[in-house]
């Protein structure tokens, strides 16, 4: 996963300000989040199988959401 990646997911899941709730979604330091976001240092891959894991949980919250409003998922 590259810093572009992650900025684009951490930005897609938790708005312009996501390098805090993120690090702290995966329980990792901001300061070493914030190093992954600026291609400082690379991201393990198992980091990047949680953020995954991430989205995966947004994506059904969202579903859920979209069912409780009765509407369908892709309008």
């Amino acid at each position: 996963m590259t810093a572009d990646e992650l900025q684009r997911i951490g930005e897609g899941l938790y708005g312009p300000n996501w390098q805090g709730p993120m690090a702290t979604a995966l329980e990792v330091n901001i300061t070493t989040m914030r190093r992954w976001a600026r291609g400082g240092q690379l991201i393990p891959s198992r980091v990047a199988a949680d953020i995954v894991r991430l989205i995966v949980v947004r994506r059904d919250q969202i579903s859920e959401l979209l069912a409780e409003m009765a509407v369908p998922a892709g309008s």
